[in-house]
């Protein structure tokens, strides 16, 4: 590589992905005869995507020992117990890590924040959807003569990095539905080269019916009243022509629209706990009114505090072993399970350490202690991980464990397994584990791992189907 300022050469290596995206820049005064090919621009950049990939992939896999994956080791022994795996078969296992974008540990992990939410706070307040338009001005702007919108998905995607950040500051720091608890939201890409934003909000003062009115409105605004919202609405807000008026629209499915449009009209908006509101969409004989929204390309249905990942690891210097020396050396974390010790401490990666926190709400009887709104969670284990399984379940009934051993011992008992433990505590004993196991499921799981556990719980116990899952479950 050669410096710019003094033409000489240096040491310093360029990632591929820094050197293509230096490629693809836009720079004034400066030809760039690549943005210009339009497909061909498009086939060159899945090529060189591909070759980042693949030198990352590459990377991993020759630096097993470097990542640390002898830590998997209890997804070894998970895997031993599967009845359905050989392990003469298995070949030699390479780890893919959750540091690297896209892969199923790191979908995981934004899955598992994200039931953190769900589990400390309920359902979302507000549903948010943010779409891509190409006719922004801020696009058309930047093409040449002769290009569309399609041919510069580099120029497409940073309009719309920009305004989803400007969406989130109006939502987030200007308060515009109210002061926000936590929030999160989820990018993605159509096959027409187009993103969109799923936004979830969460507000610290839950709207009410009548405040829904004054966010949201299903119906068009006058023409006369607001034009500039008229044509926004009627040109981008509306969905169809689809049932009587078009049958052959592509989201018509056996004679009926899969969007459940069009929709009844209400005189009045309905909440429900848990399922979505009814908007009010009164028809002309009920004296409809419009409704003035400030924000565009918007679509918005009423449905960030640090979210910290706590481990259950084996040692040396982990979060676990660390939370046992904090719970040796502060009375109140004797008091604490260890998904609750983000609230009250933070994590100080140089020192391997928790501290307590220096900034938040005081709590009540103890001197400089500060609790805030962070939340902590800890990853679900597959029971065919046994002794990590019944590990995790003693974290989360535990209160302030000071040792491995002082996790496993039972008045007064040192326990040769976490198992021994468990069924000495009466974890395992009862019925009760059962219904632990699906109320945290529904939590942390995905639809198929929820239908995979009642198959279990079918298997093993029955007659507490209906007890678990409800009276409305049917059993075969």
């Amino acid at each position: 590589m050669i410096n710019p300022q003094t033409g000489e050469g240096t040491n310093k290596k360029v990632s591929a992905m820094n050197y293509y995206s230096y490629r693809l820049m836009i720079r004034q005064n400066a030809e760039n005869h690549i943005l210009k090919c339009r497909q061909l621009f498009h086939q060159y950049i899945v090529d060189m995507y591909a070759k980042i990939e693949t030198e990352r992939l590459l990377y991993i896999r020759l630096n097993q020992t470097e990542l640390r994956s002898e830590q998997y080791i209890h997804l070894r022994d998970a895997i031993v117990n599967d009845g359905n795996v050989n392990p003469k078969e298995l070949g030699r296992m390479a780890i893919l890590p959750s540091t690297f974008t896209g892969s199923p540990r790191h979908m995981y992990e934004y899955a598992q924040d994200a039931m953190t939410y769900v589990r400390a706070y309920g359902r979302s307040d507000l549903f948010v959807t943010f779409t891509c338009n190409p006719t922004w001005n801020e696009i058309k702007e930047l093409l040449l003569v002769g290009q569309s919108s399609s041919d510069c998905h580099d120029i497409t995607a940073r309009v719309f990095k920009q305004k989803l950040k400007c969406l989130m500051d109006f939502i987030i720091k200007h308060h515009v539905f109210g002061e926000t608890r936590c929030w999160m939201y989820s990018i993605e890409w159509q096959k027409r080269g187009l993103p969109h934003a799923h936004i979830l909000v969460w507000l610290i003062n839950k709207i009410t019916p009548d405040q829904i009115d004054q966010i949201i409105s299903e119906e068009i605004p006058g023409k006369h009243i607001n034009p500039n919202l008229f044509d926004v609405v009627t040109k981008n807000m509306i969905h169809g022509p689809c049932d009587a008026f078009n049958n052959n629209s592509s989201c018509m499915s056996d004679g009926k629209c899969t969007k459940r449009y069009p929709r009844k009209l209400v005189s009045d908006t309905i909440t429900d706990k848990d399922g979505y509101p009814l908007y009010h969409r009164r028809s002309v004989e009920d004296g409809s009114k419009s409704v003035v929204l400030k924000v565009r390309n918007i679509d918005i249905e009423a449905d960030n505090p640090d979210n910290v990942r706590t481990r259950a690891l084996v040692p040396p210097a982990t979060t676990l072993t660390a939370f046992y020396s904090l719970c040796q050396d502060d009375l109140f974390a004797k008091t604490l399970l260890y998904s609750e010790v983000p609230k009250f401490y933070t994590w100080n990666a140089s020192t391997k350490k928790f501290q307590r926190r220096k900034q938040g709400k005081a709590v009540e009887g103890h001197t400089n202690l500060y609790s805030s709104n962070a939340l902590g969670r800890l990853y679900t284990v597959h029971p065919n991980n046994t002794e990590c399984f019944y590990l995790r379940l003693l974290l989360i009934n535990i209160r302030g464990p000071i040792s491995f051993q002082d996790l496993r011992t039972v008045n007064g008992q040192l326990c040769t397994t976490y198992r021994q433990a468990c069924q000495e505590l009466n974890f395992l004993e009862n019925d009760a584990h059962w219904d632990t196991a699906r109320a945290d499921a529904s939590n942390t799981a995905r639809p198929q791992q929820i239908r995979t556990l009642f198959a279990i719980i079918k298997q093993a116990a029955s007659h507490l189907i209906q007890k678990i899952f409800g009276k409305n479950t049917r059993t075969t």
